[in-house]
């Protein structure tokens, strides 16, 4: 969505955020199914930028597999979700394009897991690397 729609000042950066392995996994049980399971610190980490950032999640998951993850977080200041439809496929990888939001890149950061999804636009790419575990 464009800036002026969202009400959001040009001043204010926008954090692009790769929901998988970033904040969130899946796991897997022969007796639950699949289970979201956020980072530790997650929902603070959320709490706290959301004054600082217009967050979008940037997932390499097919529609609306982000969507519903992040409604059913009720995760209430998060801006757009963005699904694998608009990434790259490169080699296996999901590479984001930012460029695709029509903000001003030099307000934008990208966080991911993946090298390669962040290539397009390596300066505003940022690694997180974790594991999560019981």
């Amino acid at each position: 969505p464009d800036l002026k729609t969202m009400g959001y000042p040009e001043q204010v950066p926008t954090l692009v955020l790769n929901m998988n392995h970033v904040f969130v996994t899946m796991e897997h049980s022969h007796e639950g199914g699949w289970k979201v399971v956020r980072r530790p610190g997650a929902d603070r980490f959320f709490q706290e930028l959301q004054h600082f950032y217009e967050i979008v999640i940037y997932s390499d998951d097919v529609y609306p597999v982000a969507q519903d993850v992040i409604t059913k977080w009720n995760l209430p200041f998060w801006n757009n979700v963005l699904h694998r439809d608009l990434c790259i496929r490169k080699r296996g990888h999901y590479v984001k394009d930012i460029s695709k939001l029509g903000r001003k890149e030099e307000k934008m950061i990208l966080i991911d897991w993946d090298p390669v999804g962040v290539e397009r636009q390596k300066e505003n790419g940022n690694l997180v690397f974790f594991a999560l575990s019981n």
